[in-house]
């Protein structure tokens, strides 16, 4: 019978992972990321300081596949039962709110569509904050892939639907861009 080994996470791993993934190369950030990933499902003590570290890297990460992957890490937690599974769309949302760059923000808004998707339990959240950041999101870009990533999420039910739904219209008799109107339109055809 093949022996079960148990991981232990404690602050000196963390603290390594933290640095592996401000220094290290891409893949080995995307090791970095697998464990991180796992202290967060843990449910830990250090479960919390593993989200920070992937939100962080959600935000500052230039490489796309590393950034693919911290966006797949954030998913498996929010879609968990772990503790700090609430943490990981809040920690979005106080990011995003304070980011100046709209790559960065229409790349948050993908990573969000892909967290809230229709049969995660964080969907409400994630809608939420898409809708409280889009009333001040000045570029376009980004408010089409706020759309799209609102078309995604899963609020069916749920006290978030009626503002998503809300939020959609408004777009799109407001909305002077196309491309923003026709994601609206997608969007909204998904929610009704």
């Amino acid at each position: 019978m093949p022996k079960q080994v148990t991981k232990r996470f404690d602050a000196d791993l963390l603290q390594e992972l933290t640095t592996l993934m401000s220094q290290g190369y891409p893949r080995s950030k995307i090791l970095a990321i697998r464990d991180l990933e796992d202290i967060g499902l843990s449910g830990s003590t250090e479960a919390s300081q593993a989200v920070d570290v992937l939100v962080r890297n959600l935000f500052e990460e230039k490489n796309q596949e590393v950034r693919d992957q911290t966006m797949a890490a954030l998913d498996a937690i929010a879609s968990s039962d772990s503790p700090a599974a609430p943490q990981v769309v809040e920690g979005i949302r106080k990011r995003l709110s304070q980011e100046g760059d709209a790559g960065v923000r229409g790349n948050v808004m993908f990573a969000l569509g892909i967290i809230g998707a229709s049969s995660s339990p964080a969907g409400p959240k994630v809608a939420e904050a898409i809708c409280e950041h889009l009333p001040r999101e000045g570029d376009p870009n980004v408010r089409e892939k706020a759309m799209l990533a609102l078309g995604r999420v899963g609020i069916s039910g749920s006290p978030a639907e009626s503002l998503v739904v809300g939020i959609i219209e408004t777009h799109l008799t407001r909305e002077k861009e196309k491309n923003v109107k026709d994601a609206a339109t997608w969007a909204l055809r998904r929610k009704t």
